[in-house]
C-alpha cells in the first residue's frame, strides 16, 4: 500500500498545467508499462489495459493528469490571496506529447 501512496504522489507532483500535460503523461505510461498493455495516442492519453480479455466485469479508472495553474495576482493586509487561472483566455489546441 506505502508503495501505492508514493506512486500516487510522484505522478502528482509532475508538472502539467492544462495544455501542456505532456511530462505527467510520459511518467504515467513509464510507471503502467510493468503493469499492463500500455498505449499513449498523438494527444498523451495514456490507457493501460490489465486482467483478463474477456472478462464479464471492467473496471475504469479515468483522471485528470493535468493540474490547476494559477498565479496569485494579489495579496490582501490580511494574507488571503487573489489568484487567476494561468491561462487568461481559452486554450485552443493542446501540444502533441512526443512519448
Amino acid at each position: 500500500m506505502e508503495e501505492l501512496k508514493e506512486l500516487l504522489f510522484a505522478l502528482c507532483a509532475e508538472p502539467g498545467t492544462p495544455g501542456d500535460e505532456c511530462a505527467p503523461a510520459k511518467r504515467a505510461a513509464r510507471e503502467l508499462l510493468n503493469l499492463g498493455e500500455t498505449t499513449v495516442d498523438r494527444m498523451g492519453n495514456v490507457v493501460c489495459r490489465m486482467g483478463k480479455r474477456g472478462a464479464k466485469r471492467h473496471v475504469l479508472l479515468d483522471a485528470h493528469i493535468d493540474q490547476v495553474g494559477l498565479i496569485v495576482t494579489r495579496v490582501e493586509d490580511a494574507g488571503f490571496l487573489n489568484v487567476t487561472t494561468r491561462f487568461a483566455t481559452t486554450i485552443k489546441a493542446s501540444k502533441i506529447c512526443d512519448i
